[in-house]
């Protein structure tokens, strides 16, 4: 079984610097390994059920069908149940999908096509606004400013620029 590593120091319930040097101890002793936010037992791997896996590939599916447009993980649920949110999750570790917002996730090879596009507008030291941003990615606002947001978090998006409304200009040239 896997556990996010802040859940396991605060079991421990020691000092953060000894529950990180036991930590360290039992991964250079083999005992657990670090997967990204997780450590788990060496070797674990999650086994899903067959319902799992046929739920798992329709929500690829349907995320990669809605391509600059995916649905929202609320839709998601209300069409597969209260797996939706791990199942997600179990997707993203495998690659396939990316969360690019809490409630927004697009399939892998469509955000690394938004990206090639959005690099191939961006104009050296030129900001994006939201607006240029939507005409880019040919998706509606709702959908396309979360996704705009975090590539500017990502430090994709050059410049410091603000949307439109804060008065910055708009290279949608």
């Amino acid at each position: 079984m896997a556990s996010q590593a802040r859940t396991l120091r605060e079991g421990l319930r020691v000092d953060e610097e000894l529950a990180d040097i036991a930590i360290r101890e039992m991964e250079q002793d083999g005992e657990i390994e670090s997967y990204g936010p997780l450590v788990r037992k060496t070797g674990w791997a999650p086994s899903p059920t067959e319902r799992d896996i046929e739920v798992s590939d329709h929500l690829a599916h349907d995320i990669c069908a809605g391509k600059q447009e995916p649905p929202s993980v609320g839709e998601l649920v209300s069409r597969y149940g209260s797996s939706v949110p791990g199942l997600l999750r179990f997707l993203e570790r495998q690659g396939r999908i990316v969360q690019v917002e809490t409630d927004r996730y697009y399939d892998r090879s469509t955000l690394d096509a938004m990206i090639g596009r959005l690099r191939a507008k961006l104009v050296l030291d030129k900001s994006m606004c939201p607006r240029s941003f939507e005409m880019c990615s040919g998706s509606r606002e709702n959908i396309s400013f979360p996704f705009w947001s975090s590539v500017t978090e990502k430090g994709l998006r050059k410049g410091g620029g603000r949307p439109d409304s804060e008065g910055n200009q708009c290279n949608s040239a």
